[in-house]
């Protein structure tokens, strides 16, 4: 059973494609470039509205943020 409510998965596919995207930056371009915004996206819509993420701790939300600020 997944829980949709958690984005660590998505956060940690984020940051590597974020690396790839350096590393190979003619590889499959278009397609890096959708999946890391639709990565966000829904990231984006987990927030509550007081800036954290379910079940997360400060220690976990400040590196969620990194994700943000890698994109």
């Amino acid at each position: 059973m997944a829980e949709r409510e958690y984005v660590e998965c998505t956060s940690a596919v984020i940051q590597a494609l974020v690396l790839f995207k350096q590393l190979y930056p003619d590889h499959r371009t278009k397609e890096i470039i959708k999946s890391i915004e639709k990565g966000v996206q829904f990231i984006e819509s987990k927030q509550t509205p007081d800036g954290s993420w379910y079940a997360f701790n400060i220690i976990k939300t400040c590196l969620m943020n990194m994700v943000f600020l890698l994109r």
